[in-house]
């Protein structure tokens, strides 16, 4: 797994007072905030608060690569991000199973049956559907009929644009402990593409688990 910044917030006019020292994104939320104070100091201000809806004035796209579906179900159901995703090739091995070599062998036998009998039956839809005349049509139809075996395993694709406050949010939800480890991994591998981008106002949540 790994996630890769494709576009954030860059500055277009004047920097704010004081905003010689933030980057493109704090300026902007700075800017935002119609503030006398310096930008560092409003974004302190800002995060200690927690007014994250100023957040929203800066975004960022990421493209996050090697997530199973489960997990990529989870972030596309995060308030505030738009999402485009599609399958790959292959699974993703929940980490608990990947500590056991015999587990791994049998979740991997477990896909090959699954993706065997997942192609047995859109073959079997589309000679069912042999009198639809519309070869598209009935592709799709069969397509939409065994998708219900899709494994939330597969390995999938995201891009994900979201404001800074949404991805704040992300981090803040799914860093903790007791998190599923897979989404503890995104969520501190965003984490990490986004800290340059904004530091004042992701640092709090580098510094450790939130809870």
């Amino acid at each position: 797994m790994r996630a890769e910044l494709v576009a954030a917030t860059a500055l277009r006019n004047t920097r704010p007072a004081g905003g010689t020292d933030v980057t493109d994104a704090e300026a902007v939320i700075a800017h935002a905030a119609m503030s006398s104070h310096d930008a560092e100091t409003v974004l302190r201000r800002l995060i200690d608060d927690d007014r994250t809806d100023l957040l929203a004035h800066a975004s960022a796209t990421l493209h996050v690569y090697g997530v199973s579906r489960a997990a990529a179900e989870i972030i596309h159901a995060h308030p505030g991000f738009a999402v485009s995703l599609r399958d790959d090739d292959g699974a993703v091995v929940p980490h608990l199973i990947a500590e056991d070599e015999d587990l791994v062998n049998l979740f991997d036998t477990a896909i090959e049956h699954i993706a065997f009998i997942r192609q047995e039956l859109l073959d079997g839809l589309e000679h069912v559907l042999v009198d639809d005349p519309n070869l598209l049509s009935r592709r799709k139809r069969a397509a939409e009929a065994a998708r219900l075996l899709q494994p939330l395993a597969t390995a999938t694709q995201l891009v994900i644009t979201g404001s800074y406050g949404a991805w704040r949010g992300f981090v803040e939800k799914h860093s903790g402990k007791y998190e599923d480890k897979e989404i503890r991994m995104i969520a501190r591998a965003c984490l990490d593409v986004l800290q340059p981008e904004a530091p004042l106002v992701f640092e709090d949540l580098a510094a450790g688990e939130r809870r």
